[in-house]
């Protein structure tokens, strides 16, 4: 049933001028409840426009309300503080009953009143006999245009079918082989949180393969093989499982890159990305900067780890972390869950422990700053003193350094020779 907090949210609206008679919770919301979940995240449809109340209502809650998509009339209210989020949007027909009609599976198709809150679910509205199918645990479509009016509810039905185990009917599936051809129509970032959450689950690969299978995968990712996949992404997927049972190597998977994208998503993503036509970093997903060029380090390969096998210092193991390059924390990474290094776990962990403690803004501080090289070498400043840096920090991991002083006299002797 819902939380005591969101109930008592939900019966302040109701006293909002229109909004009882006019409002029913929808969607994930009636699932979450009819599976005896707890709902945070609450999905409302109102007859009409009644945004002026819900913003007046969020604001006399302490909420925040801001547009989802002010063309559609669909807000949102956040409540940070509670984890509450609320989703407000308009019917898209002429009653609620049509409404749920034009929605995407059957299970997804239901509705209680606002003024029914208290009476157990006894007003549920379920006129595709969806509260079944959420039992038998079946993606059925909601009609025969309703994934090709929206084709990205395909890749909302391979979500639940990665999260919650949901198989589709097979008239459904049909229908999804059909339309699949029409996802590149959709835009690109709609698809990258989608596609997001379906990496970031347990069940990425029998996700992935019932993709291949539906025609999905080869209209995302042109010219990828379905067999040399599976043999790629199996021991992938071992190894991510095994690296997730680390506390560190779990935060770091799973933090979030951008909206909708994980880190284990992304060096999925890289996988699919090598193992198709995509060379351009799938440009078409439009990631952030920040991801494309992490996919662009990622696509040259995962790199060697012998050389993390031994280390004197946790300041050496930060410094051999950074000379990597770019992203060598997910470089670290994606070398790990491609090659069985499962006896360098513990090392690698240990290098980013300590590369993560070293860093200040963004690099590891350098043993002599700008003005000590400057003073030392009569060097005018310029981009020299950071080669400069470069190198005695390369000379540090070589054991040539092994403090400031003996990092002023290597600088000392490279000038005098």
């Amino acid at each position: 049933m819902l939380a005591p907090e969101v109930h008592e949210l939900l019966c302040r609206l109701q006293q909002a001028p229109q909004v009882a008679a006019a409002g029913w919770l929808v969607g994930g919301t009636i699932r979450d409840l009819l599976e005896d979940r707890a709902p945070l995240d609450i999905d409302i449809a109102f007859a009409g426009d009644l945004t002026p109340q819900v913003k007046t209502w969020a604001k006399e809650q302490g909420g925040s309300w801001f547009w989802l998509d002010k063309k559609r009339n669909q807000s949102r209210v956040i409540f940070p503080g509670e984890g509450l989020q609320f989703d407000f949007a308009s019917l898209r027909a002429e009653n609620i009953i049509a409404d749920l009609r034009l929605r995407d599976f059957t299970l997804n198709a239901m509705a209680l009143p606002l003024t029914a809150l208290s009476e157990n679910l006894t007003g549920l509205i379920d006129p595709l006999n969806g509260r079944k199918d959420l039992q038998l645990g079946l993606l059925r479509s909601c009609g025969t245009t309703v994934l090709s009016d929206d084709p990205l509810r395909i890749l909302k039905g391979i979500r639940h079918h990665a999260l919650r185990g949901w198989q589709f009917d097979p008239q459904t599936a049909d229908q999804i082989s059909r339309v699949a051809t029409r996802l590149p129509a959709v835009a690109g970032e709609r698809i990258r949180n989608e596609l997001g959450q379906i990496l970031a689950s347990e069940r990425f690969l029998p996700a992935l393969e019932l993709m291949a299978r539906l025609g999905i995968l080869e209209c995302l990712f042109p010219g990828i093989n379905q067999v040399e996949l599976r043999q790629a992404l199996e021991p992938l997927r071992a190894r991510i499982t095994q690296l997730e049972e680390r506390p560190l190597f779990s935060f770091l998977l799973h933090r979030q890159i951008e909206e909708g994208l994980s880190c284990k998503a992304i060096l999925i993503l890289a996988v699919l990305q090598q193992r198709s036509d995509c060379r351009d970093g799938v440009s078409w997903l439009r990631c952030s900067t920040r991801s494309r060029s992490l996919l662009g380090v990622l696509g040259r390969g995962p790199i060697a780890l012998d050389h993390l096998r031994d280390c004197e210092t946790s300041r050496i193991a930060a410094l051999k972390l950074e000379a990597l390059g770019t992203d060598p924390v997910e470089q670290l990474l994606f070398a790990l869950i491609h090659l069985d290094y499962g006896d360098l776990d513990l090392a690698a962990a240990q290098y980013i422990e300590s590369y993560r403690q070293a860093l200040c803004r963004g690099r590891i501080r350098d043993l002599l700053d700008g003005r000590e090289i400057i003073a030392l070498t009569g060097l005018a400043s310029g981009r020299i003193v950071g080669e400069l840096q470069s190198r005695l920090k390369a000379a540090e991991i070589t054991g040539e350094i092994s403090g400031k002083e003996s990092a002023s006299r290597w600088l000392k002797q490279q000038f005098s020779d």
